[in-house]
């Protein structure tokens, strides 16, 4: 486990879980991308022009992020073994770095698969600082065969810009404040993909309509 605190001395943690049996998983959920990816393209090739949440990406997968939810495809043994781990993952963060009560917390989770020079532009998941639990998250599943970053900044500089400059590495699950903004670096692989996870996680009973593929993760 890796633990950050980068910005200022306020506790805006940025902390990375690692998933010990990644490669079964990583070839599963390249499967699963690659089958939602199809799905969308030949049936629902209109829904490019969906909300992508300000990451301008040209993934039509990232374009559908509140359509479906990746812990859905039960049929993979490994998605059940995953669930657990990302559960165990939050509650250790919301017990540890957050003042929220760890119970029925539900889940959104997506995938984004990124083409040639494609990337995901500085974005943040909510646009406030509030007393509600908005918890995001993302999954490096797939490397492009070279060296990808993500950056997450600081919401309190003022003047200098400020951010933490992580490497992404398969298995590593990074779990962060939804109101931190972050960005990635650009895939510069002729024919090979980067493929990640997105999510978010929330108390059950908030003002949820706008997203609309939701798992239960912690009672």
């Amino acid at each position: 486990m890796q633990a950050s605190n980068p910005f200022c001395g306020y506790n805006i943690p940025v902390v990375t879980y690692r998933y010990a049996d990644h490669q079964n998983l990583n070839a599963d959920l390249v499967s699963i991308i690659d089958d939602l990816e199809n799905f969308y393209v030949t049936t629902k090739s209109d829904s490019i022009k969906n909300d992508d949440g300000n990451t301008q990406t040209k993934s039509i997968l990232t374009h559908n992020y509140n359509n479906f939810n990746i812990f859905d495809r039960t049929e993979y043994e490994s998605i059940g073994k995953f669930k657990a781990f990302v559960a165990d993952c939050y509650r250790h963060y919301i017990e540890k770095y957050t003042k929220f009560e760890c119970k029925n917390i539900v889940l959104s989770a997506w995938g984004n698969k990124l083409g040639r020079y494609d990337f995901l532009n500085r974005h943040c998941h909510v646009y406030e600082i509030n007393n509600l639990l908005e918890i995001s998250a993302n999954y490096f599943v797939k490397s492009p065969e070279h060296k990808t970053f993500t950056r997450y900044y600081s919401p309190l500089s003022i003047i200098k810009e400020h951010y933490l400059y992580r490497e992404n590495n398969e298995g590593d699950f990074t779990i962060f404040p939804s109101f931190v903004e972050h960005d990635t670096s650009a895939n510069r692989s002729f024919d090979k993909y980067r493929y990640t996870l997105g999510m978010d996680a929330f108390h059950a009973d908030e003002n949820l309509e706008a997203h609309k593929c939701l798992i239960q993760l912690i009672d």
